[in-house]
């Protein structure tokens, strides 16, 4: 389970020095914080024999904004790397290595070593074709930033430096994440919108997207790193997010994102699918009952080039529900959408890897669905829920608690979300580049290992035991 507790318990980065050692490579809860600059060495790991067949080098950094990595093997330094680029390294031999990598501060005249880490494996070929005595690849990514706190750096979670950063060419008009999805500017960057406002990770994407605008003599030759999500209540659903892109293991990968909107998180499952195991399939289905809503959607697989796909203009209601007909215009709903059951949806596949619901408050008509819950424990293996409000968030838990779920991520809603939405508008006037236009009333914080995050909706998540074969 990860609670707001169970967050706060695991130690700084020198201590998870130790746990590398020992093994472990792979944690199902956020990191830690570091305040001061840190790296590690994910893999190898440590007094290990690998194969590059195997995968990457993995390496994860917190440290200043402005720094470099040196990459040592066996005592002669092969690369330095900005926090942009990605290399592979060649010329490695079979036998016994130490890699070594260090952080330096380049901020100063003289490049500065703020930390280190060393691990000592050994290279064989281990009868593949491709190994450790050729090539390896080396990917990490810079620290992770929290908004609220602009001079801290804290650690990715482990999951995401298993899908590296996109890098390619920066395009007018287009937002470019890390992944490689392309969402269109006039969607998102729009001063006063909603996402704008609310999460800050869409308001710097749109800043970081104008900021890299190239001059014409630049454009051709100019490399865009992707977008890399910071801080904010949209880092858990990625995270839980790509835990289940992983745990599919290369196989057929299905999404269902219910209350889609443009397909914001079945179009960013399939990009990470496809970027984990390209040999691999995906397929999505995306329900949104907003009409303008859905002629985003529309266009926004086609220019995320997602292929398998079943968009529904519908309204996810219970069972006894779904035949009454059409759903009249309101706040969320226009175009007339109809009324769709999700064992209706689900019928559509035979298994989700990842159920996403943001369905504005009708979580109860559906989680109090007998069917709709039976439906879930036969076919879907991870389930993120956004609640919005205290009763809701209580009732969904207790209710997958009950059938059987294992909880993995508990964030409540926030009971002041109007009050505290009102206090960011106060601030939506500052300069671009600034952090002064984020919610700074300290009361409306939740507190996480990341730092203080401004979480309006509820946040849950979590796995079927029925399907606990694809989680060891």
């Amino acid at each position: 389970m990860r609670t707001l507790e169970a967050m706060k318990r695991f130690p700084p980065c020198r201590c998870l020095l130790l746990i590398l050692m020992a093994g472990r490579t792979h944690s199902d809860e956020f990191m830690s914080p570091t305040h001061s600059p840190c790296i590690q060495i994910l893999r190898p790991i440590k007094h290990s024999t690998v194969s590059l067949g195997e995968g990457p080098i993995n390496i994860r950094y917190a440290s200043p904004r402005v720094s470099l990595v040196n990459v040592y093997m066996d005592g002669t330094l092969m690369q330095t790397l900005t926090n942009l680029t990605g290399v592979e390294l060649g010329g490695i031999t079979t036998g016994a290595h130490t890699l070594r990598v260090e952080l330096l501060n380049a901020s100063s005249e003289v490049a500065a070593v703020l930390s280190w880490d060393e691990a000592r494996f050994t290279a064989c070929d281990c009868g593949r074709e491709v190994c450790w005595s050729e090539t390896a690849e080396v990917k990490f990514l810079p620290a992770l930033e929290n908004p609220l706190l602009p001079d801290q750096r804290y650690m990715h979670h482990d999951i995401l430096y298993r899908f590296g950063r996109w890098v390619g060419r920066w395009e007018e008009g287009y937002l470019l994440d890390w992944l490689g999805v392309r969402t269109r500017t006039a969607w998102d960057c729009i001063p006063g919108g909603g996402y704008y406002m609310f999460v800050p990770s869409r308001r710097m994407e749109c800043e970081y997207h104008e900021g890299m605008k190239p001059d014409a003599n630049e454009q051709a030759k100019l490399v865009y790193p992707g977008f890399l999500p910071p801080v904010d209540d949209e880092y858990p659903e990625y995270v839980d997010m790509l835990k289940s892109v992983y745990r599919s293991k290369g196989q057929h990968y299905v999404v269902v994102e219910l209350g889609s909107s443009y397909g914001t998180w079945a179009v960013r499952a399939c990009a990470a699918a496809r970027r984990l195991y390209p040999e691999g399939s995906q397929q999505m289905i995306a329900v949104e009952s907003s009409l303008h809503r859905f002629r985003q959607l529309e266009q926004h697989v086609q220019a995320n080039n997602v292929w398998n796909y079943t968009l529904l203009h519908a309204y996810v209601t219970s069972t006894d529900r779904a035949g009454e007909g059409k759903v009249s215009d309101s706040q969320y709903s226009s175009g007339d959408p109809e009324m769709k059951s999700l064992v209706a949806i689900l019928d559509l596949v035979d298994h989700v890897d990842y159920l996403d619901f943001d369905i504005q408050g009708a979580e109860m008509e559906i989680f109090r669905d007998p069917l709709a819950v039976s439906s879930m424990n036969v076919k879907v293996k991870a389930l993120h829920v956004g609640t919005h409000s205290l009763d809701i968030h209580e009732n969904v838990k207790a209710i997958m608690i009950e059938e059987g779920w294992t909880l993995e991520l508990d964030l409540p809603y926030h009971p002041r979300i109007v009050e505290c939405d009102k206090s960011v508008r106060e601030e939506e006037s500052d300069a671009k580049g600034s952090y002064g236009w984020l919610q700074r009333d300290q009361s409306c914080f939740t507190y996480t290992d990341q730092g203080p995050m401004y979480v309006r909706d509820g946040l849950l998540s979590f796995y079927n035991p029925n399907f606990a074969h694809d989680y060891d």
